[in-house]
């Protein structure tokens, strides 16, 4: 089951899911498997709308792996560097 990288909800949980879902006649699940930009199918994560904009809009998909030498500033200062 995917679920939101940033508040954990998953597509059934998320009103605009539900309600883009059902216009183009799948489930939310199904909706965000095929039309969210930032589900990652290996993980099964996804940034919804509100914490997308939270993480600052992020490129790519959610869990992105960024290549080796390369550091991806998050926020504020933080990075993926350990």
């Amino acid at each position: 089951m995917s679920h939101c990288k940033g508040c954990g909800k998953r597509p059934e949980e998320i009103k605009e899911y539900r309600i883009a879902a059902s216009e183009s006649g799948e489930t939310p699940e199904e909706f965000v498997r095929t039309e969210e930009g930032t589900y990652n199918p290996r993980t099964e994560r996804f940034y919804c709308t509100a914490c997308y904009i939270a993480a600052g809009m992020p490129l790519g998909i959610a869990d992105r792996e960024t290549p080796p030498g390369c550091v991806l500033v998050i926020k504020d200062g933080e990075t993926n560097e350990p």
